[in-house]
């Protein structure tokens, strides 16, 4: 079994949440841009974990990925640790009202990666995008 502090490329015990969103809106467009989001990891592996990047999609949106790498200090999360940080979104996630219709409650889903590629955890919330 791996030492605590040995990194670990398994991920079945990682938790991934989408805990808010912070947008622009534009009212004569009606559209919006997500320039950052709140997270959270729980690493319930038995050693630590590194996360490298997270990729943001949208419902009505599913063709458009947007990638955007962890800040240095958030991606290494010893075991049993929990990680809560903000990020901004490179170039940030656009979106308007006439494709997405309804913006009370959008899901938007982020995924979340190691430096190969590997899959760590996917997680959705629904959040309003208008003001």
């Amino acid at each position: 079994a791996p030492v605590p502090n040995d990194v670990v490329n398994t991920y079945t015990n990682v938790q991934l949440t989408l805990d808010d969103v912070v947008y622009t809106w534009n009212a004569d467009d009606k559209g919006g841009k997500i320039t950052d989001i709140a997270y959270s990891i729980i690493n319930g592996e038995s050693g630590t974990i590194k996360a490298s990047y997270f990729v943001m999609t949208m419902e009505k949106y599913e063709d458009k990925k947007r990638k955007f790498m962890m800040d240095t200090k958030g991606r290494t999360i010893p075991a049993g640790e929990t990680s809560k940080r903000k990020l901004e979104v490179t170039s940030g996630f656009t979106y308007n009202k006439a494709q997405l219709v309804d913006l009370s409650a959008v899901p938007v889903t982020i995924q979340l990666f190691d430096s190969g590629d590997k899959l760590m955890g996917t997680a959705t919330g629904n959040f309003k995008l208008e003001r």
